[in-house]
């Protein structure tokens, strides 16, 4: 009787920690939850998005859509910037009209995470690639404007 008590206490322990984690598509997000997030969508995003999501004049299909390749718009940079290689990085930018007519790109003053204030004095992203280990003043760089990625 111990035998068997211990090798079902051992088929137990050795079952603990093989548990799946559940995701969205395991119906973790419950009736109520998903009719909120539906009004609010109706409220703030089918007016552009379409009802079914499938886009509009306005705005890009949600869903159903095949992803866009997003081409950077060349610019001059108003900024030096200096970063590792082999890694991408994005720069918050705003854009001007230089004195010869050229919209430059123009590196907003602080770097974080947490600065919303970025977002809203900004236009969009200079991406730089992996092989870029520097920037000067008058390089042409690729901008990503954000009316683009959304």
């Amino acid at each position: 009787m111990k035998a068997r008590i211990a090798i079902a206490f051992i088929a137990a322990a050795s079952m603990r920690g093989q548990e799946t984690s559940r995701s969205v598509w395991d119906g973790v997000y419950n009736e109520p939850q998903a009719e909120r997030g539906k009004a609010l969508y109706n409220q703030h995003c089918a007016s552009c998005h379409g009802a079914l999501m499938t886009g509009g004049e306005m705005a890009p299909a949600l869903a159903g859509a095949a992803p866009q390749v997003l081409a950077p718009m060349p610019v001059r940079a108003a900024f030096s910037y200096k970063k590792k290689i082999a890694r991408r990085e994005y720069v918050r930018v705003f854009l001007r009209r230089a004195d010869d007519g050229a919209l430059e790109a123009v590196k907003f003053p602080r770097e974080g995470s947490g600065l919303l204030s970025s977002l809203v004095d900004t236009d969009g992203l200079v991406e730089l690639g992996e092989d870029v280990t520097r920037v000067q003043a008058g390089d042409m760089v690729g901008f990503l404007s954000y009316a683009n990625l959304i």
